[in-house]
């Protein structure tokens, strides 16, 4: 009895595993037409999709920003070779440079991003770059109305058009950079008519709409602009402009901008890359400015007193028919012209620290400051301390136009250059005061050397004098020329 009831559970548990296919095939032909309506609306969804949805598209560029390289002679290196000491050549800080406000409004500068244009469809709008069909041309010196609302332009023939003006929005000049009315104003909305090629004006714009090449193909078409102010476009491009390094420790940047106008973020990038090389070779050239200027205010005085200290040579020669020395006043000339060379590089290091203390009580910027290798000066604190300051007024400079200083990123920078400042100074107070007890303990050796060589007879005395300052200024008059062809 028990072996009969385990087998009809047996049978009845494999009964209910049993899958029916043929009840599930008859039930999905049941449902066919929920299936292929599904199907159906599936497909417009993704149609709709794919046809109303406005792609966006990765916009890529490269640039090699300043770095210490460590290949055989980069740029950098060369340039330090030459006496330049660039104070930007950490990759942190050519980053920087690069997605600051400064450099994107030299970009945007020189784009005409002012005006945006869109082809209107039947359901969105595309945005058109370059312009194809009219150009509007404004006059910064007037008002221009911007609202959230765009002008409406339909064509009525080959000389003029209809324009559709919003009602609401706020006016703003673009040579000043500031709008007139905080809040916004409202207006009766407008159509008026226009022709092609003359100035529309009143108190809320003055433009004129030119039209392009593509203007007799697309005429029946309506399309849209509206007006941006400079401030809104920085803040796009300054926020969504990604910087990212190609690979680790190298000094390659990728510039990426995601974008729905390729054409637009392309020219962006471009002009931006463009930009950033030209706010360099800026740099470059105001630096070599003042270090020229610097040199050149050397080599006058130098100049004159070595074509005085020549022709007295020439002259004693000729005069007391002596062509040389004797061994001993060899001996005691050659010591003095060592003691009277370190001496002249040394007051001429000392010059450079009394240029650079005025420098700081003067001037504001530090960013074109002569650069100490310039002037063989390799104080290694005061080469640091001199790249700190003018690192932190290139960040500055960084955050551009229409930053207030009350900004906590403006007032912190302020602090820490008020800062480097006090310290640089403390550090040249400290230089100069050991730079004049070395200069006066030279002195003292060049005097006890020329209480030597007054023993000797006076025609060589006088030889001896003759050549050591003729010799001293040709060295130095060397230097700086070398110095001055090397900038």
């Amino acid at each position: 009895m028990q072996e009969t009831n385990q087998s009809s559970f047996q049978a009845q548990v494999e009964e209910e595993n049993t899958i029916d296919v043929k009840a599930i095939i008859l039930k999905l032909i049941a449902s066919w037409p929920l299936f292929i309506g599904s199907m159906i609306l599936a497909l417009i969804i993704a149609f709709l999709i794919n046809r109303y949805t406005t792609p966006e598209y990765n916009v890529k560029g490269l640039v090699l920003v300043e770095s210490e390289g460590k290949n055989a002679m980069s740029p950098q290196q060369f340039m330090q070779a030459l006496g330049f000491y660039n104070p930007r050549l950490t990759f942190e800080n050519e980053v920087v440079i690069l997605t600051s406000y400064n450099v994107t409004q030299r970009t945007l500068n020189r784009l005409d991003f002012e005006v945006n244009y869109f082809n209107e469809g039947r359901v969105t709008s595309r945005e058109i770059y370059p312009p194809e069909v009219f150009k509007v041309v404004f006059d910064s010196s007037h008002a221009q109305w911007i609202s959230s609302d765009p002008f409406v332009l339909e064509f009525i023939d080959d000389r003029e058009f209809r324009l559709s003006v919003p009602s609401e929005g706020k006016m703003y000049r673009y040579d000043s950079l500031f709008f007139l009315e905080e809040g916004k104003q409202v207006f009766d909305e407008s159509v008026i008519k226009g022709t092609y090629g003359e100035w529309l004006e009143n108190e809320r714009f003055r433009f004129k709409v030119m039209p392009l090449g593509g203007f007799n193909e697309n005429k029946d078409e309506r399309m849209r602009f509206y007006f941006s102010d400079y401030r809104s476009i920085m803040d796009y491009y300054h926020e969504n402009l990604n910087v990212s390094p190609t690979a680790d420790g190298a000094s390659a940047v990728n510039i990426e901008l995601i974008s729905d106008v390729p054409e637009k973020a392309k020219s962006y990038i471009n002009t931006l890359m463009e930009e950033y090389l030209r706010f360099g070779l800026e740099n470059k050239n105001e630096v070599a400015t003042n270090t020229l200027s610097f040199i050149s205010r050397e080599l006058v005085g130098i100049e004159d007193s070595l074509a005085r200290v020549e022709a007295v040579l020439q002259r004693f020669r000729s005069e007391n028919k002596v062509i040389d020395l004797s061994a001993e006043g060899k001996e005691i000339f050659n010591r003095l012209y060592d003691l009277e060379t370190e001496y002249a590089e040394q007051l001429t290091r000392d010059k450079y620290y009394s240029y650079l203390s005025e420098y700081l009580k003067r001037e504001r910027n530090f960013e074109s400051i002569v650069a100490p290798s310039s002037m063989g000066v390799g104080d290694p604190l005061l080469v640091q301390l001199i790249r700190n300051l003018t690192e932190l007024h290139m960040q500055r400079a960084s955050l551009g136009l229409g930053i207030t200083e009350t900004n906590p990123r403006v007032r912190e920078i302020d602090s820490q250059i008020s800062s480097a400042r006090k310290v640089l100074e403390e550090n040249l107070k400290n230089i100069l005061e050991s730079s004049e007890i070395m200069l006066n303990e030279m002195k003292q050796r060049i005097r006890n050397l020329e209480a030597d060589i007054s023993t000797f007879p006076k025609t060589e005395r006088e030889l001896i004098n003759i050549r050591r300052k003729f010799e001293l200024n040709q060295d130095l008059y060397l230097f700086l020329m070398q110095k001055k062809a090397e900038t």
